[in-house]
């Protein structure tokens, strides 16, 4: 028998890595949990730049959109960009990986994730609305 062996079955020898692949995606896990971390930590800065800027603008109105326009709440959001896409990204490559086979992670990972890529936002963080320049 070639080692090729049949059509979608893990070759013997492939199997002894099972580990280390294990380690891996643990690490891929943890570093989701900190860009998260990191991710909130610019949500929290930047919230306080929002109410900063309300307080200049004179805002009183949650539903007001004004603060929109304030340079400095814009440049927050813009910094807060890096962070995102960060996190979408390895969350991303988290599940491709997943999806591609071998032992799948637990149900509940070390940073929240359960094997979906799409994260959300918590309560009172801004939303990075897109660019403001």
């Amino acid at each position: 028998m070639s080692g090729a062996g049949k059509a979608g079955q893990v070759p013997a020898a492939a199997m002894g890595g099972i580990g280390e692949l294990d380690r891996a995606r643990l690490h891929v896990e943890r570093a989701v949990a900190e860009l998260k971390a990191a991710r909130q930590a610019w949500g929290c800065w930047a919230d306080g730049i929002r109410q900063r800027a309300e307080q200049r603008l004179g805002i009183t109105d949650l539903a007001d959109q004004h603060v929109m326009d304030d340079p400095e709440y814009a440049w927050a959001l813009d910094l807060g960009g890096p962070y995102i896409e960060a996190v979408n990204a390895v969350e991303a490559a988290l599940k491709a990986g997943r999806s591609r086979g071998g032992p799948q992670a637990p149900a509940q990972s070390p940073g929240g994730l359960d094997g979906d890529a799409v994260d959300t936002v918590p309560a009172g963080l801004p939303v990075l609305p897109g660019k403001h320049k």
